[in-house]
């Protein structure tokens, strides 16, 4: 048997009114919810950009994030397959900048599971194969796991 799923371009909405996602969606047929897959914008609810990227359900799975301030957070790869964790998606590989918008770090992540299953970013300790960098770009420390 083949399971038809539609998948349409779609505004979604805040309950004050704002926008919250413009992109392609999909029904959730789990929940019989409408949920973003593919390529997508996510809103903050005050208008200002949240994700921008490739979308799995309501989690981006390679794209940019953002501050709330509007600067780039990181762009690369988060985390696909199944969810078996309480949280977001987590960093896997890409570059990181700080709120300022400068270049922190750039490679790969090692992102641990708190004890309930969350995933926790905790900076440096974060950081697998790559490059991180002073706020002046120069390279302040090379990591290899």
């Amino acid at each position: 048997m083949i399971r038809e799923v539609k998948i349409k371009w779609q505004e979604m909405y805040y309950p004050s009114g704002s926008l919250k996602y413009e992109g392609f969606t999909k029904i959730d047929s789990r929940v019989n919810e409408l949920i973003p897959c593919g390529q997508g914008i996510k809103y903050f609810e005050d208008g200002k950009k949240n994700m921008k990227g490739n979308f799995a359900d309501w989690f981006i799975v390679t794209g940019t994030e953002y501050y709330k301030n509007g600067n780039i957070r990181f762009i690369g790869d988060y985390n696909k397959g199944p969810r078996n964790y309480y949280g977001p998606r987590y960093f896997v590989f890409g570059r990181l900048f700080n709120e300022a918008g400068e270049l922190w770090y750039e490679g790969t992540f090692n992102i641990k599971h708190s004890l309930v299953g969350y995933p926790l970013f905790r900076k440096e300790e974060s950081f697998k194969n790559g490059v991180e960098f002073n706020n002046d770009g120069t390279i302040k420390r090379n990591y290899f796991y």
